[in-house]
């Protein structure tokens, strides 16, 4: 009586199967990254880059980032269209909002009360405590804000935003500017 063993064979995978389950897992991690990416992850808006931030927009019309609901919800308008919602802004309810008047002294500004949303039904009038408007040849408003125990001096012209820990030297650079036109005669070469 002889036994008959069959050996079975064993057989692993070849290099070019191994190389196109990569290659396919690896188009799946991109396409799955790219559309998570799309709706979790949100480009944080600082005060610090806020004008670059807006300047991704690319328009050739007026953009402004309105604030509102305690500075609590803020949109981004071009012209009188909301273009971005759900602005993750981060804003201090003790914000302060400073500019010079007419006759180059610094005041507190306070934004008039507006219709935010007005594609819904009823819109609601809302107080608004920060407005910042990007107008299309790159220069934008110029204030000072206190945010968060920062002074930001925003530049109206093509300058970066320059940031104070003491009031009094914000102030004072936002005041000595100057380039900064006071006079409407200032703003003509003469």
């Amino acid at each position: 009586m002889s036994k008959i063993v069959k050996k079975v064979k064993q057989r692993g995978f070849t290099l070019f199967e191994l190389i196109l389950v990569i290659f396919i897992i690896g188009i799946l991690y991109t396409l799955i990254g790219i559309s998570f990416d799309r709706f979790f992850v949100k480009e944080k808006f600082k005060f610090k880059n806020l004008k670059e931030l807006m300047l991704k927009h690319k328009s050739n019309n007026l953009l402004k980032l309105v604030c509102y609901r305690d500075c609590k919800k803020c949109v981004i308008f071009e012209n009188s269209e909301i273009i971005e919602k759900d602005v993750d802004l981060k804003l201090d309810r003790n914000l302060k909002i400073y500019a010079t008047d007419e006759f180059g002294e610094l005041i507190q500004v306070e934004f008039e009360d507006r219709y935010i949303d007005k594609t819904v039904e009823f819109p609601e009038l809302e107080k608004i405590c920060f407005e910042y408007k990007l107008f299309p040849n790159g220069s934008s408003s110029s204030f000072i804000v206190f945010n968060h125990k920062k002074y930001y001096v925003f530049d109206s012209y093509f300058g970066d935003i320059d940031i104070f820990n003491e009031e009094d030297l914000a102030k004072e650079f936002f005041l000595q500017r100057d380039y900064y036109p006071v006079y409407s005669g200032d703003y003509y070469e003469k």
